[in-house]
């Protein structure tokens, strides 16, 4: 088996071998922690190709011979019970549904045997990582994942928050981009114009929180009898927010038999 150090040299276009990850999990969220640190060792991006479900394999067992058997069936916590996971150059070409006259370019698509299985054990309950062919017929390097968008992105904490600082003061895409070539960050234009939009998009939120606590304190202070309130979420966020004027209380208070009905919008269609 040639290491991942082996690969990052071949530019000769042959079979690649890279390391494979370790064979035993003993959950879903612990495979994903080692899974990404396994791709950013081995420079790949493996997407998931096929994820099949507890139930689906709760149904396919009981069409076999082995229904009954108490012995091989899957236990509450191990949905998905697996997924495969290839190289995004080892897609199978589909035929394009369009009709336009352009042509399509498949520049990935290399029929690259890599793929493995990480499937449930209900023996061991753990997952474990099986049927792998670990080849690649393509480069696999340092500078082909660099072109990937999950290995772009600002790494460094101290730069992502001079980052934040310079969204904050309103500077430039274009300085902002310079700024992170000169330290050593990985991106690209689009990367930066994502960063201006998250940030803008933070901003307009905490603008509408506030916005909307002013109007709540208007409206209490507008009449003493005026009421509200507000309904939080399990998750502690803003559920409901109730208003009840003097006037709708006086009139509900000499009137209470009448039907109440909700006025939001298209709520009694």
């Amino acid at each position: 088996m040639v290491s991942m150090e082996s690969g990052d040299n071949d530019e000769s276009g042959n079979s690649v071998d890279v390391d494979p990850p370790a064979v035993w999990h003993p959950s879903w969220n612990a495979w994903q922690q080692y899974f990404v640190q396994y791709c950013e060792r081995t420079r790949q991006v493996l997407p998931v190709k096929d994820t099949m479900s507890r139930a689906e394999r709760l149904k396919r067992l009981k069409k076999t011979k082995k229904a009954d058997d108490d012995s091989i069936l899957l236990p509450e916590g191990c949905d998905p019970y697996q997924r495969v996971y290839i190289c995004p150059h080892g897609w199978k070409k589909r035929k394009s549904r369009s009709e336009g006259t352009r042509s399509r370019q498949h520049i990935r698509l290399t029929d690259c045997p890599f793929r493995f299985v990480v499937q449930w054990n209900v023996a061991r309950e753990q997952l474990q990582v099986k049927n792998g062919v670990y080849t690649h017929n393509h480069q696999v390097s340092t500078q082909a994942y660099a072109t990937y968008p999950v290995s772009r992105g600002v790494h460094d904490p101290v730069v992502g928050a001079r980052v934040e600082g310079m969204l904050s003061a309103g500077a430039k895409r274009s300085r902002i981009y310079d700024y992170l070539l000169e330290h050593d960050q990985n991106v690209i234009q689009v990367d930066v114009d994502n960063l201006v939009r998250d940030h803008s998009g933070s901003l307009s939120t905490q603008d509408d929180n506030e916005a909307t606590a002013r109007e709540i304190a208007a409206f209490a202070a507008a009449d003493p009898e005026n009421l509200s309130s507000v309904s939080e979420t399990d998750a502690g966020e803003t559920g409901v927010i109730s208003l009840a004027t003097a006037h709708m209380r006086r009139i509900y208070g000499r009137f209470s038999e009448v039907l109440l009905v909700d006025c939001n919008h298209k709520t009694n269609r």
